[in-house]
C-alpha cells in the first residue's frame, strides 16, 4: 500500500504535475503580489504640496444615465482639491433629463458645463468622439475620465489620482470595479462571481504589467491624461476605424515606462453602477477580445502558459494517482501538492479582489481558475462571430 515500487510513468507524471504547479506560481503569484503591494504603498503614500497640484478638467461621459448623474456630479465638484477644476459632461443620450440635472446644479456650480455630441455622428465610435469633444472643450492641460455610470465615494479622489501629475506622470491608470451594491436601477445581477472572477483575472493581469512599468491597458472609467499627450500622438487617429480600442491600444501607444503610474490607493477607486451588470460585462469583453489582440501579447501568453499549468498539474495529478494505484504514496503527494499550491493561491487571490472591490470567493477560486479558460474560449468565439460590430460603419 506504500511501497515506492511503481512503474516509471508514475515518477514521470509526478514530476510533470509538480513542475507544471511551480510554473503556475511562478506566473501568478507574482502578480498577485504586484498589484497587492501596489495597493497597500499607494495607500500609505504621503499627498505632495496643495501648490504642486495642477489644475484638472473632469470629462463625464453621460449616455442615457441621468439619474446616476444627479448623485455623481456634486461628488465630483465638491472634491477636496487645491486647485482649479472644471467637470464636463458629455451627453450622449437624453438630453432632457441630463439639462434638468444641469438645471439643478449651475446655480451651485459655476465650473460645470455640457456638451452634446452630434446625432448625425452615427458612423463613428460614439465613446472615442465623446472624449475628443471633451479633450478639446476642457480648459487645463490635466484631464482625467469618467463614466456617467459611475461613482466617486472618497472626497480625496481627485488629489489621490493627480498626485502623480506633480511628479511628471502624463498618463494615470486608475481602477474602476463593478459595484456589488444593489441599486435600484440594476435589472440583471446573475452569475456574478462568476463575472468577479474574470474582471479581477483581468485588472490583475493589466495592472501588474502596469506596476511593473510595461503599460498596455487601462480602465477608461478612471483614467487621467494631459491633452498634450493625446495630441502629441494625434489623439485616436489610428483607431476610428474601431469601435474601442480607447483603453487599450491607444495606451499601448502613448504609455511610457516614465510617462505612465498606477494608482490603486481606496481612495483613488470609482464603482460602476451598470443597469445591467450581465450585458455591460458581455460587451466589454467580446469588445477587449477583439482589441487586445494588438497590445499585451506579452500578457496573453503568460497568462495562457499559466492557464496550461494549472491543466497541466491537475491532469498529470490525476493520471498519477491512476496509474499508482493501488498504492497510497501517489495520492497522498498529491494531495500534499494541491494544498501547497492552492492554500496560498486562495489567500493571495482573496486579499486582491478584497482590495479591488471584488467578490472574496476563496474556496470556487481553484474551481474557476480550472474553467476560465473554457470560459475565455467561448467569448472568442462569440467574437468571431460578431466581428463586423468591432468596426465602425463601413470600415472592415
Amino acid at each position: 500500500m506504500f511501497s515506492l515500487d511503481f512503474n516509471i510513468v508514475v515518477y514521470i507524471l509526478a514530476a510533470v504535475s509538480t513542475a507544471s504547479a511551480i510554473l503556475f506560481a511562478v506566473l501568478t503569484f507574482g502578480k498577485l503580489k504586484r498589484v497587492m503591494r501596489r495597493s497597500l504603498t499607494d495607500g500609505k503614500l504621503s499627498m505632495p504640496k496643495d501648490s504642486e497640484f495642477p489644475s484638472v478638467s473632469i470629462i463625464v461621459h453621460d449616455d442615457a444615465r441621468a439619474w446616476n448623474l444627479i448623485e455623481l456630479l456634486p461628488r465630483l465638484l465638491e472634491q477636496d482639491y487645491p486647485a482649479e477644476t472644471e467637470v464636463i459632461v458629455v451627453n450622449d443620450g437624453s438630453k432632457s433629463a441630463a439639462e434638468d440635472v444641469i438645471a439643478r446644479l449651475e446655480g451651485r456650480f459655476s465650473n460645470l458645463y455640457m456638451t452634446f455630441l452630434p446625432e448625425q455622428s452615427r458612423n463613428l465610435s460614439r465613446r472615442k468622439l465623446a472624449v475628443m469633444l471633451g479633450v478639446k472643450a476642457a480648459r487645463y492641460d490635466m484631464v482625467i475620465l469618467i463614466g456617467g455610470n459611475c461613482m466617486v465615494d472618497s472626497p480625496m479622489w481627485l488629489r489621490a489620482m493627480m498626485r502623480h501629475a506633480t511628479r511628471g506622470k502624463q498618463l494615470i491608470i486608475g481602477w474602476a470595479y463593478p459595484s456589488l451594491t444593489p441599486n435600484p436601477q440594476n435589472t440583471r445581477t446573475s452569475g456574478s462571481r462568476c463575472r468577479s472572477f474574470d474582471i479581477i483575472r483581468t485588472a490583475v493581469q493589466y495592472l501588474a504589467w502596469a506596476a511593473a512599468r510595461h503599460p498596455w491597458r487601462a480602465n477608461a472609467n478612471n483614467l487621467a491624461f494631459s491633452r498634450e499627450l493625446f495630441y502629441n500622438n494625434r489623439g485616436y487617429a489610428s483607431t476610428l476605424n474601431l469601435m474601442r480600442g480607447d483603453d487599450d491600444i491607444w495606451v499601448k501607444e502613448v504609455a511610457t515606462k516614465d510617462n505612465c503610474a498606477v494608482e490603486l490607493s481606496p481612495e483613488s477607486m470609482v464603482a460602476v453602477m451598470d443597469d445591467d451588470q450581465v450585458t455591460a460585462h458581455q460587451l466589454d469583453k467580446l469588445s477587449h477580445e477583439f482589441t487586445s489582440r494588438r497590445p499585451g501579447r506579452a500578457a496573453r501568453w503568460t497568462s495562457a502558459i499559466a492557464s496550461w499549468a494549472w491543466w497541466g498539474w491537475i491532469g498529470c495529478g490525476a493520471a498519477c494517482i491512476i496509474c499508482g494505484l493501488p498504492s497510497l504514496i501517489p495520492p497522498i503527494f498529491i494531495g500534499v501538492l494541491a494544498m501547497v499550491l492552492c492554500i496560498p493561491y486562495m489567500v493571495r487571490w482573496r486579499r486582491v479582489s478584497s482590495r479591488l472591490h471584488g467578490r472574496k470567493l476563496f474556496l470556487l477560486v481553484p474551481w474557476f481558475t480550472t474553467w476560465h479558460p473554457m470560459y475565455s474560449l467561448l467569448y472568442k468565439m462569440r467574437g468571431i462571430a460578431r466581428r463586423r460590430q468591432n468596426y465602425t460603419a463601413g470600415r472592415l
